[in-house]
């Protein structure tokens, strides 16, 4: 293997003159850095002021999400009343619904109850064709008594 080259050392990079002259005296020092505090000062002063241009935007960014914030909290509260205001009365409707549900059933079951059945009479076996419902002859001789007309006009046998 052939071996590395040496590395070169790089050699400040301060001006020639500098190094040269000897004699630097007090005033070049001082006027030196001078000028690097000017130019240091407008650079920072640039950066300054670009870095408060970017906190301002942040800021006016930052408040216009507090007031979205603000607007959607008090949407949100409005739906919440509103939601709860709609579950109060559901609750109430379906407590309303299932009494009115109970009470058609027990209507129902003692409209069943007072129902008259008649087994083994079929029904169209108490009319006589050839007479005109409204004759009292209309039904068959064994109903004879008024009572069980009524009785059959009440249940709905007779069609009047």
């Amino acid at each position: 293997m052939p071996p590395k080259p040496a590395k070169q050392v790089k050699k400040d990079s301060m001006p020639t003159e500098n190094v040269a002259t000897s004699d630097v005296s007090m005033e070049a020092l001082t006027s030196l850095l001078e000028s690097h505090k000017v130019s240091l000062s407008t650079e920072f002063k640039t950066v300054i002021a670009a870095l408060e241009s970017k906190i301002d935007l942040i800021h006016a960014t930052i408040s216009d999400h507090g007031q979205r914030i603000t607007s959607l909290e008090s949407n949100a509260d409005l739906v919440d009343g509103r939601l709860s205001t709609l579950e109060a009365t559901c609750a109430e409707l379906a407590a309303s619904n299932a009494k009115l549900r109970a009470k058609t059933a027990d209507l129902e079951a003692r409209s069943r109850r007072k129902n008259i059945r008649i087994i083994g009479l079929p029904a169209s076996r108490l009319r006589v064709r050839d007479q005109p419902p409204s004759s009292p002859t209309y039904y068959p001789s064994f109903w004879g008594t008024k009572s069980c007309l009524l009785l059959l006009n009440w249940s709905g046998l007779t069609g009047r």
